[in-house]
């Protein structure tokens, strides 16, 4: 929007969390999988959407725009405004234990990612312009940080996070 629609007049600052700016190498790996393979990957993949209600879950797609090839050739494209602020955060999940959901994907991110993950998004790939680092300091996953299931013991740490990233722009003068 603030670059391709030239809305930068109308934007003051871009705020960017768990996003996976550099790509996915799990997404890259994944799609050099034969097909039967990612047909089988995708097929339970978009069945587990559909249970949350995505009426028309397309993983083999999500996979190509999250590989590291495709978000290069986009990040290219749509250059950063200099009338805009841009910062990124992160989270990073320790233990496959600490989300049920996440715990799977967090193995195989850990083991193509070479980086902490917070099981969909390695951390190096989430860093765009001003990175401010870690969103939540404890364990916390790409879900939870958008507060999809997330625990009380860890919802609470969530919401502040986000009140605090609004009084923070605030007296940026945002």
């Amino acid at each position: 929007m603030i670059s391709k629609l030239e809305m930068q007049d109308k934007v003051a600052s871009l705020t960017t969390i768990s996003t996976p700016h550099g790509g996915s190498k799990v997404a890259t790996k994944i799609l050099t999988l034969p097909r039967f393979c990612k047909g089988f990957l995708a097929f339970w993949l978009n069945f587990y959407y559909k249970i949350f209600k995505d009426k028309n879950p397309d993983s083999l797609l999500v996979a190509q725009q999250l590989s590291c090839e495709y978000l290069e050739k986009f990040n290219a494209d749509t250059p950063n405004s200099t009338n805009v602020y841009y910062q990124s955060y992160y989270t990073t999940l320790n233990k496959s234990r600490d989300d049920f959901i996440m715990g799977i994907p967090l193995k195989f991110s850990k083991t193509w990612e070479g980086d902490d993950s917070d099981g969909v998004v390695a951390r190096t790939s989430a860093i765009w312009g001003e990175c401010k680092g870690k969103a939540v300091e404890e364990s916390l996953s790409h879900s939870q940080i958008i507060d999809f299931m997330t625990a009380k013991s860890k919802r609470q740490k969530v919401l502040e996070f986000y009140t605090n990233l609004c009084k923070e722009l605030q007296l940026m003068g945002f």
